[in-house]
């Protein structure tokens, strides 16, 4: 009988351990911008394409510096800088966007022809002090991964419009 007790009682503990621990996945949306907006972000973006219910790689991948800059409580402005790679000695391309925070998404739209418009959840991405990773989407079939760190990128004027 003592043993019965003391087995349903870790149960007991073990089940209230759960629950007490269970988290909200949700992100509070204020501290994602900040995070979001608070320096330059750095690293490869590799393109997918839809292929019935699977994500085949395109051989689409770019080294990218993004810029987030907040001009209001929930939107702003940005700019995109793509290379071949880390060594960014060809540059492959460069556009300036807004973002807008709704409900779960951060919305992307490029001024720049031929750039999709794309959107990422950002409680299904990482975005803290110091790397930005997740998944980005357009509104067609492409899917894009991105692993991004926190830097500071001094040469805007020199690859800008």
């Amino acid at each position: 009988m003592k043993k019965i007790l003391v087995f349903m009682a870790i149960i007991a503990t073990a089940a209230t351990l759960c629950v007490g621990c269970k988290s909200d996945s949700k992100k509070d949306p204020q501290e994602t911008i900040n995070n979001l907006t608070g320096g330059d972000w750095q690293g490869y973006i590799s393109g997918y394409k839809k292929n019935g219910s699977q994500w085949d790689f395109n051989k689409e991948r770019n080294y990218v510096i993004l810029h987030f800059e907040r001009t209001g409580e929930l939107n702003g402005t940005g700019r995109q800088l793509e290379f071949d790679n880390e060594y960014m000695r060809e540059q492959t391309g460069y556009a300036e966007f807004n973002w807008r925070m709704t409900d779960d998404k951060i919305q992307i739209s490029y001024s720049e022809q031929g750039w999709n418009d794309v959107y990422f959840e950002y409680n299904n991405c990482v975005i803290d002090g110091s790397q930005f990773k997740g998944d980005m989407f357009d509104y067609f079939d492409h899917k894009y991964v991105f692993e991004l760190y926190k830097t500071t990128f001094t040469d805007w004027s020199k690859y800008g419009k």
